[in-house]
């Protein structure tokens, strides 16, 4: 499918630093994703409408992470995070840029997804990030990492990362609620 461009006389968007930037809403197509974008199959799957998901990452290696002016070490295991997706293309444009690689460091969580790698996605229309972090805490054995993490904007939680207890417990948790969906990534794209 061809990708939107800006037409050429359209005018100049300037980033905060002053110096010209993409037009963000030209990068995506009618289906909410980039050329760029790994397995086009996979993230077909996925809405380009708002709402929450929790990605399931894991690390092979220590990892030192910095979020909200902390630096935190983060071991080798799998991690849950939970975000929300409510600019263009919604979920599904969200969940594209996390599985790029190479990409500029924006949000805390994106450390983690250019050191490990993401095995798999759940996500749900309306739900809420908060409520996803929660239910992943609160489950016998996850833990809370690093508080502060991903939340930065959020009064209630105590982190939107969550080390997992064992690969198993992000499905049983995010199965219990039948709003959300549950998708593994493939070998090929992690």
């Amino acid at each position: 499918m061809p990708i939107k461009s800006a037409p050429v006389n359209a005018p100049i968007h300037r980033g905060r630093n002053g110096n010209a930037a993409k037009d963000s809403r030209s990068q995506y197509d009618r289906t909410g994703m980039t050329k760029n974008d790994p397995n086009p199959k996979l993230l077909l799957a996925i809405p380009n409408e708002k709402g929450a998901y929790v990605l399931v990452i894991v690390l092979d290696r220590q990892l030192t992470v910095e979020a909200g002016g902390r630096t935190g070490e983060l071991r080798t295991g799998y991690y849950a995070y939970a975000g929300s997706a409510h600019g263009p293309g919604g979920l599904r444009a969200r969940v594209a840029r996390h599985l790029r690689r190479n990409k500029r460091l924006h949000w805390h969580v994106d450390q983690l997804t250019e050191a490990g790698r993401i095995e798999g996605i759940a996500f749900a229309r309306r739900a809420s990030e908060c409520d996803l972090a929660t239910r992943l805490a609160d489950t016998v054995g996850n833990t809370v990492p690093l508080p502060g993490f991903g939340s930065s904007d959020c009064r209630d939680c105590q982190s939107h990362l969550i080390g997992l207890a064992d690969k198993v417990s992000p499905v049983s948790v995010i199965t219990e609620d039948r709003r959300l969906v549950y998708l593994a990534v493939p070998p090929a794209i992690r």
